[in-house]
């Protein structure tokens, strides 16, 4: 290629760029477009924000993941309890667990803790087969019988 032919090229290509730009107005930015429909935002207009707890401020994972963590415990739940939230509300409450959480909060703390006991079965179910030396299909199935047992050890208490 000669060097015409590239400087020109690359002239055509600046002239273009510099056209659009011009002529496009820059998107606004992501924040701005959907922080309005935020948890955030909507418990501070006084809308209802359903069941999850609505975290002002704070480290940014915890607001970016905490909405999917519970979504994940609610499913869970639902899965494993298969009863309405004010039946395990009250079954938490006179089984007398977690007396120290306010009431509004109590069933989703029991969710969460119903999830974390459920992972930390599957991965017990997984290193423990890991260790042993099993086939993968042996751990992938200890790992769920882990998950399960897990799930379901916080629901025998109550």
């Amino acid at each position: 290629m000669s060097p015409t032919i590239v400087l020109g090229s690359v002239a055509s290509g600046v002239a273009a760029a510099a056209v659009a730009w011009m002529g496009l107005k820059p998107a606004k930015s992501l924040t701005s477009r959907v922080g309005a429909y935020s948890p955030d935002a909507r418990s501070r207009l006084g809308l209802r924000v359903g069941n999850q707890v609505v975290v002002h401020g704070g480290p940014t994972g915890l607001r970016v993941f905490l909405p999917m963590v519970e979504s994940l415990a609610k499913g869970l739940s639902s899965l494993i309890d298969a009863e309405s939230e004010d039946a395990t509300a009250l079954r938490l409450r006179q089984a007398g667990l977690m007396g120290h959480i306010d009431a509004s909060l109590r069933v989703g703390a029991y969710r969460l803790r119903q999830l974390l006991f459920a992972g930390l079965g599957g991965l017990g179910g997984v290193v423990i087969s890991l260790l042993v030396g099993l086939s993968l299909g042996m751990v992938l199935l200890l790992g769920l019988l882990g998950l399960i047992v897990g799930g379901a050890k916080l629901r025998g208490t109550v």
